[in-house]
């Protein structure tokens, strides 16, 4: 699992960035401190 943080280095993106893609494609706003791995699978695939 991952934090917005983690994910954001992963993908060499930054945090406002993904946040970004979470609103552009509605994905939930994930509460917990960690998102988990099929999260970071889809956002690494749209992250053109």
């Amino acid at each position: 699992m991952q934090s917005l943080a983690e994910m954001a280095v992963v993908l060499n993106r930054s945090t406002v960035y993904l946040s970004g893609l979470q609103k552009r494609f509605e994905l939930p706003a994930i509460k917990t401190v960690h998102h988990p791995v099929a999260y970071l699978a889809f956002v690494h695939k749209t992250n053109l």
